[in-house]
């Protein structure tokens, strides 16, 4: 690669990379989940240094998940295969709980980990003609983009807000890339992903049998205790479409700009509620009135819409930095909402959801003139879209700061293995919520890692 002399608009770009770099390190430790449930798992190259450069720089097929015009990097047929486990620890300390129309209520502080075994990725790519003519590349990703588990147990005070919230996806994205000019790529590709959600929460039966007959109550049933509550399950899934569209700018052999931009996908789901049975009571009439029955709904769920901008630069040939910032629209899903089939009664999303801004700096650094090892790093500030009031034991969500490390090794000429590993830094942060079976509220302070693995097949024919 020959290296040519920095333009002065890339030595600033240089400069606001440094203090970036500088900033970032000064407040990860003032500032503490990845945002939401988004899942940052689609590349683990990328992941070994936050995703910084992953719309600008490839190492391999995965690139095209975060630009597809990402592709015209490689004049080969490549094969990309991941997966990545996540484990989350999360611990809330009770403040006060109460059940039903306020009534007392009795539960446990929460301490669980939780581990995702199964966040996978495939990629595809290849020139749609044989060198040196070709100018079109094709490609397909097969990723999870969305995911959340949270569990609760059904003794834990935070049972009347959430005792299973749990949320996945498979996102199937075939692309493509055309090579414009020398200086210009651009590429485009078109989503089908499956949605797959279950929420679950406990009710204060107890609690509304003895509202409504206080006589009956007390010495025969114990009003905001497990042993007398009831649960709901919420169960949907969904087909939904959506597009993404990329553009590479080269400035020279150093210099990369990536743009890139994923819709947002409206899902209508389907779906229905279950409750469990009370063995301690058998009356229809209380039933009716608490809502307390099986039902089939409808409704909305969307996962948010983002606009990337990313830069790579070497500074030597081994030696490379890159800058992403990303902004997540997710305001979008305050649109989200429940109807339910019989009656018509529609449940809107309450929840004042706030877009954000995702930072990432990192980089990477050829071990050996061979260029068979790559070390990896990289570190970035993912706010939370929740804050105040509208945090939730569904989504226990606070801003956060990763730190990730990553290593690359060429076992030969066409094999690649990647992995990487990631920890962030959570403060913690406060939870009030309440709904019409119980209100919580304590404190909530979590960490997670995450350790990723992927192979890379190269067909030089």
């Amino acid at each position: 690669m020959a290296l040519q002399r920095t333009h002065p608009l890339l030595f600033m770009l240089h400069s606001l990379a440094c203090l970036a770099f500088v900033l970032l390190f000064m407040f990860a430790p003032q500032i503490a989940m990845a945002s939401a449930f988004q899942n940052n798992s689609q590349s683990v190259s990328a992941m070994g240094r936050a995703l910084a450069g992953a719309g600008s720089f490839t190492n391999d097929a995965s690139s095209l998940f975060y630009n597809p015009a990402l592709m015209v990097m490689s004049p080969y047929k490549q094969l990309t295969v991941g997966n990545v486990i996540d484990i989350y620890h999360y611990e809330l300390e009770t403040e006060s709980v109460s059940g039903f129309y306020g009534g007392e209520a009795s539960g446990n502080d929460t301490d669980k980990t939780l581990t995702t075994y199964f966040l996978p990725s495939f990629y595809y790519s290849q020139p749609l003609f044989d060198r040196p003519k070709n100018r079109v590349w094709l490609g397909l990703g097969v990723t999870t983009p969305f995911s959340q588990n949270v569990e609760y147990d059904n003794d834990d005070a935070a049972r009347y807000q959430t005792t299973k919230s749990y949320l996945y996806t498979v996102n199937i994205n075939p692309s493509v890339a055309v090579l414009v000019t020398p200086q210009l790529s651009l590429g485009a590709g078109f989503s089908a992903q499956w949605l797959d959600t279950e929420f679950m929460q406990s009710v204060d039966a107890g609690g509304g049998w003895c509202f409504v007959n206080p006589e009956e109550c007390y010495g025969n049933v114990t009003p905001g205790h497990p042993d007398y509550d009831g649960e709901v399950k919420y169960d949907s899934d969904s087909w939904a479409f959506g597009w993404n569209v990329g553009a590479l700018w080269r400035f020279n052999d150093r210099s990369f700009l990536g743009l890139a931009y994923r819709s947002e996908i409206r899902h209508d789901v389907d779906g229905a509620t279950s409750t469990k049975k009370l063995n301690w009571l058998d009356d229809p009439y209380f039933y009716d009135w608490f809502n307390y029955r099986d039902r089939d709904f409808e409704g909305r769920f969307s996962t948010p819409a983002t606009a990337t901008l990313s830069f790579t630069h070497f500074f030597t040939k081994k030696f490379v930095m890159m800058l992403d910032v990303q902004y997540i629209l997710w305001s979008e899903l305050k649109d989200n909402y429940i109807e339910y089939d019989e009656s018509g009664n529609k449940e809107k999303n309450d929840i004042d959801w706030n877009d954000t801004v995702r930072i990432a700096l990192g980089g990477q650094y050829t071990l050996d003139r061979q260029q068979r090892w790559t070390l990896r790093f990289g570190i970035a500030y993912d706010p939370s879209p929740l804050s105040g009031d509208s945090r939730t034991t569904a989504v226990p969500d606070a801003d956060s700061v990763e730190l990730a490390i990553g290593v690359g090794y060429r076992i030969a000429r066409t094999w690649q293995l990647d992995a990487a590993y990631a920890h962030h830094f959570y403060s913690s942060v406060s939870i009030d919520e309440s709904s019409q079976y119980g209100s919580f509220a304590g404190d909530l302070s979590a960490m997670r890692d995450r350790i990723g693995l992927q192979v890379t097949k190269v067909f030089m024919r």
